[in-house]
């Protein structure tokens, strides 16, 4: 991947994050949407004042624009990847072009999905109060950059740990432990999420399982789908055997 320029990269990453992002939106078309209703049924039933109010938005558009908002997500979410893996080139040993993508997207959805969304889960329509919406947000951003922050000082320690000439076992032992404390640390520093939740526990679960599903669906079809993409360009990049 090395001898393709940033911009064939990101055509194919971006590329690969319309396709993903696609694919997730028709998955929580067929399998979230109806967990959704569900909680605006018990949400309009607690709350029939809100009921009697006419939608902004109708539910067949909300569905359809569900679709449509993924696979933009997907372009961005892509994008931004990108722009990270053209800067690094991140190498995985002796992977090949495919699994070194795969690997790549990997890590990435460990720093700015699965490790957030072990503290800050997803929850249904109707849980959350508005009056905590900003700091709700506000510490999902600051665990995002923490989360990636760590893994830079990791990196910055890695080097370190290569300069006094500590290798195998050792250094992983030293990186990978200083990594690990940062990150038990971040997860219990940071504060929980306050708000309550008054919906079923086995449908807030649900929707949870799908929304990871779902994120971990896209991370790994992103990986995936940009390394074919990226190994194609590269072949085809390649100088032909006289």
């Amino acid at each position: 991947m090395d001898r393709l320029g940033a911009g064939t990269i990101l055509l194919a990453v971006v590329a690969a994050g319309l396709l993903a992002g696609l694919a997730v939106g028709l998955f929580h078309y067929v399998a979230t949407e109806p967990v959704i209703e569900q909680a605006i049924v018990i949400e309009e039933a607690a709350h029939p004042e809100a009921a009697d109010e006419p939608p902004v938005v109708t539910r067949d558009v909300q569905r359809t624009g569900g679709v449509v908002g993924w696979v933009l997500i997907g372009a961005c979410w892509a994008l931004a990847f990108g722009a990270v893996y053209t800067l690094v080139r991140p190498r995985f040993g002796g992977a090949g072009t495919v699994a070194n993508a795969v690997l790549a997207a990997l890590a990435a959805y460990w720093l700015v999905v699965l490790f957030p969304f072990l503290k800050y889960p997803a929850n249904p329509p109707g849980v959350g109060e508005p009056d905590t919406l900003a700091f709700r947000e506000v510490c999902l951003v600051l665990f995002w950059v923490l989360s990636v922050g760590g893994v830079l000082a990791a990196a910055w320690l890695d080097r370190l740990v290569v300069a006094r000439r500590l290798s195998g076992a050792r250094r992983w032992l030293v990186v990978g432990g200083a990594y690990a404390l940062y990150a038990v640390v971040l997860f219990v520093a940071m504060p929980a999420n306050s708000d309550p939740v008054e919906m079923p526990a086995r449908l807030v679960a649900t929707f949870r399982a799908l929304s990871l599903v779902g994120l971990t669906l896209f991370w790994l079809l992103l990986g995936l789908a940009f390394g074919l993409f990226a190994r194609g360009l590269q072949r085809h990049a390649s100088p032909s055997p006289r």
